[in-house]
């Protein structure tokens, strides 16, 4: 599979002959804060777990995040990361159209693609700051038609899935919940997946958040990913919350074995950590302000103004381009993301992610000289 993300450390310092501590990582937007420390102390304490196979039911993760999210073990569905759980759902419910709004993800028409999915693409506009418009799916779906229920009364099959991101990457715009709510009642036979992936981390998730509804409702599908709110890219770990009816699917075509015993661990113990939740979300948003300010008073470039730890930036230099900016930034040991790649996008377009406050400071030093 092609490599389309940022965090690629690797690769980069392979390809302009740098090693890793020489860089500061923008492209990836991972808790600025990382990792809670007890992360560390499950995992190496449990380090001879390494000779067993771990609990393909994720029993223990699950039974914390059900206390948590005030719905049942069955409730949820874990994965290797969210992305998995993305690639899973079209697969399980077999839908014959999949809505995506561009920019957005670009693993949600990949995992459309991949599953035979025929996929419409809804451009939003720059000169509306890429505001993700949900009523204009009146378009393109039926409201209310009349559809199959089974012996529960739940939609037997969907012929639509919409996958929406809020806050939505690269572009930070929120959705309201009470839009996505009306999605839900609007489109009966349109399965409505939120990737909250960020939710957490922004100033205010319970106006945006529909992750409590999920368990009761019959087409809403809520992923979260644990990787970017606790740190820890490096082991993979995400979860859905949906019910019964579609976990239930989902399930008969997941994999077993995808999250291995140390992402348990982590996230066994990460979930009871309200106090860095807390302190996270202060902190990023603390540094998304300081980091927009800073960015607004720099000549050549407009910056979306952010929601999460992350941070779209446009440049208005009609000579220079993201690519030869990353190529000028990484001289300073700096790493941003070239969002070419995205849907609707251009090499006039860059993200940053929210760092701490030293490096955030030397991205705008960096970022100044190159302009």
């Amino acid at each position: 599979m092609q490599d389309t993300h940022g965090g690629n450390i690797g690769k980069i310092c392979s390809a302009y002959g740098l090693q890793p501590e020489e860089v500061v990582d923008f492209s990836a937007n991972i808790n600025p804060l990382g990792f809670p420390a007890e992360i560390e102390n499950a995992i190496c304490s449990n380090i001879n777990a390494i000779l067993h196979y771990p609990d393909p039911n994720c029993c223990e993760l699950k039974k914390k995040l059900a206390l948590k999210y005030d719905c049942k073990e069955s409730n949820i569905v874990m994965g290797n990361g969210s992305t998995e759980l993305f690639y899973l759902i079209p697969r399980a419910v077999s839908p014959e159209r999949g809505f995506v709004f561009q920019p957005t993800f670009t693993e949600f028409p990949r995992a459309l693609k991949c599953a035979g999915v025929s996929i419409e693409e809804i451009i939003c506009r720059d000169d509306d700051l890429f505001k993700i418009e949900t009523n204009c799916l009146s378009n393109y779906i039926d409201k209310s038609p009349v559809q199959e229920t089974n012996s529960q009364g739940l939609p037997s099959s969907f012929k639509n899935i919409i996958f929406l991101c809020n806050p939505n990457n690269p572009t930070g715009h929120l959705i309201e919940k009470d839009d996505i709510i009306d999605l839900t009642q609007n489109y009966p036979d349109a399965l409505i997946v939120i990737d909250e992936a960020f939710m957490d981390l922004t100033s205010d998730p319970e106006r945006y958040s529909v992750i409590d509804l999920a368990a009761k409702a019959d087409n809403l599908i809520v992923v979260r990913s644990l990787t970017k709110l606790y740190g820890i890219p490096g082991i993979r770990l995400g979860f859905l919350v949906a019910n019964k009816n579609i976990t239930d699917k989902l399930l008969l075509q997941k994999e077993p074995w995808s999250v291995n015993s140390f992402a348990q661990f982590a996230g066994t113990v990460a979930v009871d950590d309200t106090k860095f939740v807390t302190e996270s979300r202060a902190y990023t948003n603390i540094e998304k302000d300081f980091l927009f300010n800073e960015l607004s008073k720099i000549e050549g470039i407009y910056s979306f103004k952010p929601s999460v730890n992350f941070i779209l930036i446009k440049i208005l230099d009609m000579t220079l381009t993201a690519s030869d900016l990353f190529d000028r930034m990484i001289k300073s040991g700096i790493i941003i993301r070239n969002c070419s790649n995205f849907v609707a996008l251009s090499e006039k377009y860059f993200r940053i992610a929210v760092r701490k406050r030293e490096e955030n400071i030397r991205l705008i030093t960096a970022l100044k000289d190159a302009i």
